[in-house]
């Protein structure tokens, strides 16, 4: 089954720090979480993070330990007991981020090793001009839920489009 996800994060010197997770599956259940565990401290005092990020989480009783949401994320992506098909936009940080729920590449069997990246796929086919100018992805909020949702409907919008197996 494809799922389509979306991150929002925090970039430290030395990598990401999750701070939410949205991922909605082909047949429309739907997963998020905000990582309790991110440093809170440093993302109060960015002021991008605050305004852009953080006003679009749910509230903070709701917020989990990494471990939890690895767990719940587990149980959601393999529900149907085949490997996911993963599909992000611009998604690299997002696998980075995924991955390292799981404890870094290389993932474990029953995750992918890579996320297919809508965007790249959408350069490199010969998309009507129309078709292109309709692409909800092109309104991006920094809400991890609603962004994973916007993929998928730009995947739908772009599929015919595409060859797939």
């Amino acid at each position: 089954m494809r799922y389509f996800y979306d991150t929002e994060f925090d970039q430290t010197a030395t990598g990401y720090d999750l701070i939410s997770i949205g991922v909605v599956a082909e047949d429309g259940r739907t997963y998020e979480a905000v990582s309790a565990e991110a440093d809170w401290d440093r993302i109060s005092q960015n002021g991008w993070l605050m305004d852009n990020v953080v006003r679009h989480l749910p509230p903070q009783d709701e917020w989990k330990q990494r471990s939890t949401i690895a767990d719940e994320l587990f149980m959601f992506l393999t529900e149907d007991n085949e490997r996911p098909e993963l599909w992000g936009w611009f998604s690299s940080w997002d696998h980075t981020c995924l991955s390292k729920l799981y404890g870094g590449i290389p993932s474990p069997d029953w995750l992918p090793d890579f996320t297919h990246d809508l965007r790249a796929v959408i350069e490199y086919i010969n998309l009507p001009r129309s078709v292109f100018r309709r692409l909800p992805i092109f309104v991006v909020n920094h809400s991890a839920i609603e962004d994973a949702w916007r993929t998928k409907e730009t995947f739908d919008i772009v599929a015919p489009f595409l060859r797939t197996p």
